[in-house]
């Protein structure tokens, strides 16, 4: 039986139908990640790699991989933010293969990608379906394939603030950088090698910045896991 159960809010089509083209440039942890990985390799190599936007948006990053050279897909539960991505990729005349979908059935073959990115898209969800998207990764993934995950802290500025729904879940946030996103799930350190324990390695970093004159701290761990 297929799984209907949906791992995204519904609440993306209209921030995106409101904002547009929100995010331009990629973020800076994703590009670090991307060239440490595969810039070395000669630019005629880089179309056989294939590496997936989970929760690509109106597709920075995906702007970002195509303009790259790699073979660039693209999955998102808002029909909106898929028409602009598509949109952007005619105006800059590149190709990618994007399309409407929820993680928690990804619609690849096992063992397709080379590399799967997650900028704070997985933490939009509950810890059951947290799991369930990673499973999803991994099978997609090749041998040795790897995923970059940036998720939020248990120590970030909004942890608690929101409405909680579940241990370290919360939700109905009106804090300035929050406002408006459905749920969020903040990963204490404890919580990753949980979470990740079914990659063959996984290492991590975190990432910080402050606003509002340095009164609020944004955290993110910086996750990379290989099959």
């Amino acid at each position: 039986m297929p799984n209907t159960k949906q791992s995204w809010d519904a609440k993306w089509d209209a921030i995106y139908a409101q904002q547009g083209f929100r995010g331009k440039y990629p973020d800076e942890a994703v590009v670090r990640f991307i060239a440490g990985k595969f810039f070395k390799l000669p630019a005629q190599e880089r179309g056989k790699i294939r590496i997936l936007d989970l929760g690509c948006g109106p597709g920075r990053h995906v702007i970002f991989l195509a303009k790259e050279g790699f073979s660039t897909f693209g999955i998102e539960g808002s029909p909106e933010a898929v028409a602009l991505c598509k949109e952007k990729l005619a105006e800059e005349r590149l190709t990618a293969e994007v399309r409407v979908g929820d993680f928690i059935q990804l619609p690849y073959a096992d063992g397709f990608f080379d590399a799967v990115i997650d900028c704070a898209s997985i933490q939009h969800n509950r810890s059951a379906e947290i799991t369930g998207i990673l499973k999803e990764i991994k099978r997609t993934l090749k041998k040795d394939g790897e995923l970059f995950s940036m998720v939020r802290t248990d120590t970030d500025y909004a942890y608690g603030k929101g409405t909680q729904i579940e241990p370290g879940t919360f939700t109905d946030y009106t804090s300035l950088d929050l406002n408006n996103v459905g749920q969020v799930h903040f990963f204490s350190e404890r919580e990753l090698a949980g979470f990740f324990s079914l990659f063959r390695a996984m290492s991590y970093e975190y990432t910080e910045r402050t606003i509002e004159q340095r009164t609020k701290s944004i955290k993110h761990w910086l996750v990379r896991a290989v099959k």
